[in-house]
């Protein structure tokens, strides 16, 4: 019996036949040490006990091998002998261990000890070789710290490579950590609190960087932020989320009714505090849910311009460099008072006029109403000032504030007015001149209010109310506005006297009409443009749609018209003129 058991621990030994340790690669050693890190450095074997050779198929050194093991892969990694333990303790993990149990992997280091070699162990996540992250336990809701083998340092070792690390970031990228929330966000569908628990940990991942404290600093509650985290990562990825998922991932059963009450009111937190935004639909559930610059500004910083709506809620910018430049003609009243407001807007004339106002206690902010027919060059003025003082023009469409839902007009409303106060506060750390509020045919808003009893309801006490925030909010205006509209005589008197400056554009006479059917044709003759003027009272606006067509009829037929198919056209022009009007173009 003893002679087979002889034979047999014979040839184990052969097969297991150990190679010189200075023939074992790198990621060899790292493997013998990570495998055998709890054992003791000792080659002694009981050489009665059969199954020890059967039972282990790891390679058994000696404990002067095992130091030179020790020192060549210190060698390689340029790690202190504990450092090695920590990292080669490491390898043998497939994920991350906490901090707790980095002293498992050590020999003979305790976990009363293991806070002196914290500084080992940031040294290495310094230098690229581990990695810290966080988790959590979905069972108790803890969360900690654990460290695991870098993937540039396993490559390395993995292909024999000279050891070139990649040191982290110390301002890790928000852009990383948007990736994990839209993770954590894709994993938990439906449960609450799961989704909460990720969101935690991705915070105390990220603990150290300011968008995180500037958040936490912001926005004090945690379900809220976890709001605005899911809300940033679905506009840097391009995609919507609607109401329904933020209730249900974000708010227990008891308070989910009172939060989608809250959020359809406009009266949430968030939205009070200009941060996210909702697009009402038929179907509430299925209402869009955004984040608005301001709140994306917390996270992203100047980046959130990449990002932000071209049309938000219910105005959009037109910048002064997007506008061309044309040349408009008034009569000399009329040039006189667009003189002085493009001389008050001016930027360093219109900041010293806000000072000496602001000293004497007047409102800073300047009103302005175009008013006359249609087509006499009201909206034109507007973006011709605009392009003038270099300012950007943020034009409000009045008709998408009035909706079915009772509040919701009111909201709209108000909304315009604050998103304007923040791309002024904008413009001002940008020392960009302030942008104009452009109401365009404003009638709805300004026309006189309607009689109604204490107890009515219904579209003409909305239609008050949002006057009433028209004239509270244009009274507090530190900006400029420039209001519209075809029909002033119907304004309602608390408007007049909000307005600083009311120019009344009217048809243009004869003189004027001329220059301006020179400037758009400028092939007609003084004596043609005369004849034309005295004809055809046209607004500015009708002689460019007669000199529009003219462009088109020369593209089709290459030749120019001749002054008897301009007066052709022109007679066409007004509906129920003296021809019919006909469908096509003059030959």
């Amino acid at each position: 019996m003893k002679e087979v058991k002889e034979n047999r621990k014979s040839l184990l030994g052969e097969y297991f036949k150990k190679p010189e340790v200075k023939d074992m690669t790198i990621l060899d050693a790292v493997i013998y040490l990570s495998e055998n890190m709890g054992k003791s450095f000792s080659d002694e074997e009981d050489e009665d006990d059969e199954n020890d050779a059967c039972d282990n198929s790891r390679l058994q050194l000696t404990f002067e091998e095992q130091k030179s093991l020790v020192a060549k892969v210190s060698s390689y990694l340029n790690t202190n002998e504990i450092q090695t333990f920590i990292f080669c303790g490491l390898f043998s993990f497939q994920g991350g261990i906490p901090m707790e149990r980095v002293a498992e992997v050590k020999l003979h280091i305790n976990c009363r000890e293991l806070i002196r070699y914290k500084k080992d162990i940031q040294e290495m996540i310094s230098r690229g070789l581990i990695v810290e992250d966080v988790e959590y336990d979905r069972f108790d809701g803890s969360v900690e710290t654990v460290y695991s083998v870098s993937p540039e340092s396993v490559e390395c070792i993995s292909e024999e490579k000279p050891l070139k690390l990649v040191k982290p970031s110390k301002n890790k990228d928000v852009y990383a950590f948007l990736d994990e929330v839209d993770s954590a966000i894709e994993k938990n569908r439906v449960p609450r609190s799961n989704t909460m628990k990720d969101l935690k940990a991705l915070e105390i991942k990220y603990k150290n960087e300011k968008y995180i404290k500037d958040m936490k600093k912001a926005v004090p509650k945690e379900n809220e932020r976890g709001i605005l985290y899911m809300l940033s990562a679905a506009r840097v990825q391009d995609c919507s989320v609607n109401l329904g998922a933020i209730i249900r991932r974000f708010y227990e059963s008891s308070l989910k009714s009172g939060a989608k009450q809250q959020f359809i009111s406009g009266k949430h937190h968030l939205q009070e505090s200009n941060l996210v935004e909702m697009e009402t639909t038929d179907f509430v559930d299925k209402s869009e849910i955004y984040i608005t610059k301001a709140g994306l500004e917390i996270l992203l910083g100047e980046d959130a311009m990449c990002f932000t709506k071209e049309k938000t809620g219910n105005h959009s910018a037109i910048l002064p460099e997007k506008i061309s430049e044309k040349e408009l003609f008034y009569p000399n009243e009329i040039q006189s008072q667009l003189d002085t407001i493009y001389n008050a807007l001016n930027k360093e004339n219109f900041t010293a006029l806000q000072e000496r106002l602001e000293k004497k206690g007047m409102h800073k902010g300047v009103a302005v109403l175009f008013h006359g027919d249609p087509g006499t060059g009201k909206t034109e003025s507007v973006l011709q000032i605009a392009k003038k003082t270099g300012r950007a023009v943020y034009q409000v469409d009045i008709s998408e504030t009035k909706t079915m839902w009772f509040g919701e007009s009111e909201r709209l409303t108000k909304r315009i007015f604050t998103e304007y106060k923040k791309e002024c506060e904008s413009a001002k750390r940008e020392k960009r001149g302030l942008p104009i509020l452009f109401l365009n045919e404003a009638d709805a808003i300004i026309s006189k209010r309607r009689n109604i009893g204490e107890n009515s309801s219904g579209p003409g006490q909305t239609e008050n109310a949002l006057q009433n925030i028209f004239l509270e909010e244009i009274e507090n205006l530190e900006g400029i506005l420039i209001a519209t509209t075809n029909l002033a005589t119907n304004m309602d008197s608390a408007f007049d006297r909000r307005f600083l400056f009311k120019v009344k554009f009217e048809k243009p006479e004869v003189s004027v009409r001329a220059k301006i059917w020179q400037s758009k044709l400028t092939f007609l003759s003084e004596k043609d443009a005369v004849s034309l003027a005295e004809r055809f009272e046209f607004s500015g606006g009708q002689i460019d749609n007669i000199a529009r067509k003219i462009e088109i009829d020369e593209v089709i037929s290459g030749v120019t018209p001749t002054l008897a198919c301009i007066i052709e056209m022109c007679e066409h022009e007004v509906l129920g003129g003296e021809c019919e009007r006909r469908v096509g173009f003059v030959a």
